[in-house]
């Protein structure tokens, strides 16, 4: 069981959330923090744990599943128990082989279902964290992937992904990338920097899911190609600019310029900028996500 759990200040403000009823609201902070969640997004849970643990009486707990259901926060497998997290990645990324390895355990503990599937296919930009053949020690449990989950929007979930690439995960291994960023990294831990790259294509991802795009491999080359021509201070003072205030509102090409932008400061100028936007996000933000973890 974890610790404790993180939700990202936005999650007040996103359009899926705004308009739920309270109880859902509270339903969804406890899937995201209780004591079923995993480090995978996607864990057993069903609606009487939560009136068993004193968090909303049955009825409600039902109405919230739905609720949450139908606003494409989660997705719930009835038949097997088990609640998946569609978003969970993209403020929780795998950064290491530890976390690797635990990701895969936990995987592995969950019954046969359907959303496996969609849980390999959040874990693949993380491959280089993952031990070796983690697909084929878990492609099995995808039992009955033809038909849909038992879900309480089950048909709403599925039309609205019909004929659309899903685009939760990039399309393209940064690896590359990534790896360039850390040797360039002149002391920085090389978790901090694949904290920083995953929180980077997440937010990219995001801006493309909710405009019904896909941050396809084309523009994750291009976007990697202007990060790469860039400086390493300048670089990640651009994600961690982007990722406060603009993921899910701009694309790439917002992330790019900033950096062209951080590019031609001075060390000195890049520091003063740098600390003004910190003090603007009062002790929130990526930089202290990362320093919490």
């Amino acid at each position: 069981m974890r610790e404790y759990g993180k939700i990202a200040t936005r999650f007040w403000t996103d359009p899926r959330i705004i308009g739920l009823p309270p109880h859902a609201k509270l339903v969804a902070t406890y899937l995201m923090t209780g004591v079923e969640t995993s480090l995978i997004g996607c864990f057993r849970c069903v609606p009487h744990h939560l009136s068993a643990n004193g968090v909303l009486p049955p009825r409600d707990a039902d109405k919230s599943f739905a609720a949450l259901a139908a606003a494409e926060f989660m997705e719930y497998d009835a038949e097997a128990g088990v609640v998946y997290l569609p978003r969970w990645f993209r403020y929780n990324p795998i950064c290491n082989g530890s976390s690797g390895k635990a990701a895969l355990k936990a995987v592995l503990a969950l019954p046969d279902s359907p959303l496996i599937a969609k849980v390999i296919n959040d874990l693949r930009p993380f491959d280089r964290f993952m031990p070796d053949k983690w697909e084929d020690k878990c492609r099995h449990m995808c039992r009955d992937t033809s038909r849909p989950s038992h879900s309480h929007s089950h048909s709403h979930s599925d039309s609205h992904t019909q004929g659309k690439k899903v685009s939760s995960a990039p399309d393209a291994d940064p690896s590359a990338w990534i790896d360039e960023l850390k040797s360039k990294a002149d002391g920085t831990p090389p978790a901090i920097v694949d904290a920083y790259a995953a929180a980077c294509l997440r937010a990219c991802a995001e801006y493309h899911d909710r405009t019904g795009g896909s941050f396809t491999a084309k523009r994750m080359a291009t976007m990697t190609r202007r990060m790469g021509k860039c400086s390493f201070a300048a670089q990640m003072a651009a994600i961690e600019v982007y990722v406060d205030r603009e993921a899910g509102a701009k694309d790439f090409r917002y992330l790019c310029g900033i950096a062209d932008r951080m590019n031609r400061l001075s060390p000195k100028e890049l520091d003063r900028d740098m600390d003004k936007h910190r003090a603007r996000m009062s002790g929130a933000g990526l930089l202290a996500e990362v320093n919490d973890a």
